[in-house]
């Protein structure tokens, strides 16, 4: 995994001191962090302010639930903000004037990639995790399960990598592509498989989730009315719930994990119902994450776009 240089390359802020231009001052300085769709909240991101003529630090915040952060009581000056999300996947940075201890409001700025083109998505016939990419605005390749085998390695110089529900999971018997999955978490990427996917994360990580003998053992069609498990997950998503929607006959659970459920419920199996079943969770692999959803992702895409707002929680926190 290359080492991430963060330029502040995104100076987004630089009309900022132009007052004329925003309704309102805020005092000290203020704004509002998102994806780069503009609408989905960066949050829990590191947002640093330094004085521009002493080139000084300054002090340090983080994002909320709803993006903002704010430094009150700035002195009267030019300053520098970065921001980075806590994996440092992601950055932006601008300028901002505070004048007589204000500074414009209503500012808004978008995350994007600290790197180009290391988001990759792994088609499957039951789940598109593209969707969810596409409308946080973030650009990625779709790359066949295939060439994960190939003499040149796609992920050496991936960020994230989507294996989606319905991928041929003849693939996770190679011991090539197991062990270059294994490889790219650990040098620090991020992994997200969906459903029946589950064939990579048994092979690549046996010790992390304990599987039935059959795992395809969800009673598809069905609704569930889940929990957030994980506190700072709920602080994120600002619910307790998630209507999780199961359209699949058949989609994988397993019996336990040794990482951390994020969200768990009540549902129906093909052995009757089980309850506090773990169906999103997750483990720590190196450097890098492992996320696996028991459910696809596009069938919880809605115009809420509640799903988007979880799935960056992870590509951008985890």
């Amino acid at each position: 995994m290359a080492k991430r240089i963060f330029a502040a390359a995104l100076f987004l802020g630089l009309t900022a001191c132009r007052t004329d231009l925003f309704l309102g001052k805020v005092e000290g300085v203020a704004a509002n962090v998102f994806a780069p769709n503009g609408r989905t909240p960066a949050y829990r991101a590191g947002v640093v302010i330094e004085d521009v003529k002493p080139y000084g630090y300054y002090g340090e915040t983080l994002t909320s639930q709803t993006g903002a952060f704010s430094f009150p009581g700035v002195p009267d000056g030019f300053y520098q903000i970065n921001v980075t999300s806590p994996n440092g996947f992601f950055e932006t940075g601008f300028y901002v004037e505070v004048v007589d201890g204000h500074s414009p409001g209503d500012v808004k700025v978008s995350m994007a990639p600290a790197r180009v083109g290391t988001f990759l998505n792994v088609p499957g016939r039951y789940d598109d995790m593209g969707v969810i990419l596409l409308d946080l605005g973030y650009a990625f390749r779709s790359v066949g399960i295939e060439n994960l085998a190939q003499s040149a390695d796609p992920l050496e110089d991936a960020d994230i990598v989507c294996l989606n529900s319905g991928v041929d999971t003849a693939w996770a018997q190679d011991e090539k592509v197991v062990k270059r999955l294994q490889s790219f978490v650990w040098r620090g990427g991020r992994l997200v498989a969906s459903d029946q996917a589950w064939p990579f994360i048994k092979a690549g990580w046996p010790e992390k989730v304990t599987w039935p003998q059959d795992p395809a053992v969800g009673n598809g069609n069905q609704n569930v009315d889940a929990s957030f498990t994980d506190a700072d997950l709920r602080r994120c998503a600002t619910v307790s719930k998630w209507v999780l929607r199961y359209d699949l006959g058949k989609w994988a659970l397993p019996k336990d994990t040794r990482g951390t459920a994020f969200v768990r419920g009540n549902v129906k199996t093909s052995s009757g119902s089980r309850n506090d079943a773990p169906l999103l969770f997750g483990f720590t692999h190196g450097s890098g994450f492992v996320l696996f959803s028991t459910f696809g992702w596009r069938a919880q895409y809605s115009r809420d776009h509640f799903a988007v707002r979880v799935f960056n929680y992870f590509i951008a926190n985890k």
